[in-house]
């Protein structure tokens, strides 16, 4: 299988991960030493599996040819060097599912791989690894589920935006509220998403909706959870004022570091900053709607 291999800075790392996923590839494989997976998490897997020292990161792009030419021509500016690398073909999501193995988040909360033994002390969140974004070991989901933990409060409505593999929607049905409406436009994720809810026997109190963001809902809540790119969640300033209540929250993530004031910026009328829970170079916004 044909790759394009990037080499970026350490800083620049977070920037190529988000830029990244808004292009059509197939696949993407970040080897970063100074990831906080590896750095502040206290993982499970070997010690194999963890870098060496790099002087950069090299991040592997799989996909289309012609997408892949794009993508070195347009972030041109911001790679070190590139180069192309052939390699077998492996069926590179069992091998990773394989890897995956159940970690703690917060002070209640456990993700546990369906193949992997639960936590006997902590609620666990049964996910089914798959293509879905959202199984837990991102920055951006661990932020949403410690902000979950913190903020919801028994028998919530809640909204999740972008939901993807539905772990966050689980979490919050599993820390006290009453139902959840999930919204998703990727099938891919809309299919894990069934699946990881049978898993968890929640079927019956989260509403899966195939659509755009929140235009389709129409019931208020108390919480509203988003994990998407900072461009959508641009988008969404008018439905989260239209359908929180005065003295709900909003959790926003998948949020760079330099894109923290433009965010907040746009959020200023109608809510208030509670707190900005940083992993690595990635944020998530809480804030609380104010009284219209």
């Amino acid at each position: 299988m044909k790759h394009l291999v990037l080499h970026v800075s350490h800083e620049a790392a977070a920037w190529f991960e988000e830029i990244l996923s808004g292009y059509d590839i197939s696949g993407l494989s970040i080897e970063n030493d100074q990831d906080p997976a590896y750095t502040e998490l206290d993982w499970h897997w070997d010690e194999a599996l963890i870098p060496p020292a790099q002087d950069d990161v090299r991040i592997l792009v799989y996909g289309n040819q012609a997408i892949l030419e794009q993508i070195k021509s347009e972030l041109a500016d911001r790679i070190i060097r590139w180069h192309w690398a052939e390699q077998p073909d492996e069926n590179w999501m069992q091998k990773w599912m394989d890897e995956f193995r159940g970690f703690a988040v917060g002070e209640t909360l456990y993700v546990q791989p369906v193949h992997d033994q639960p936590s006997p002390d902590r609620i666990n969140l049964i996910i089914q690894a798959g293509m879905a974004f959202g199984t837990g070991t991102h920055e951006t989901t661990m932020g949403c589920l410690e902000a979950l933990e913190k903020y919801i409060r028994p028998e919530d409505q809640v909204i999740d935006i972008g939901s993807g593999s539905g772990i966050l929607s689980i979490a919050a049905i599993k820390l006290g509220a009453a139902a959840v409406r999930a919204v998703e436009i990727d099938p891919t994720a809309l299919a894990n998403a069934a699946e990881n809810r049978r898993l968890n026997g929640v079927e019956r109190v989260i509403e899966q909706y195939n659509g755009d963001l929140a235009k389709d809902l129409s019931q208020p809540c108390h919480l509203m959870v988003a994990n998407i790119l900072p461009e959508v969640l641009l988008r969404l300033v008018g439905d989260a004022k239209r359908l929180i209540i005065a003295g709900g929250y909003l959790i926003l993530s998948g949020i760079i570091s330099k894109r923290v004031d433009e965010l907040l910026a746009a959020y200023d009328h109608g809510f208030r900053l509670v707190e900005i829970i940083t992993k690595g170079d990635w944020n998530t916004l809480v804030f609380q709607r104010q009284d219209a």
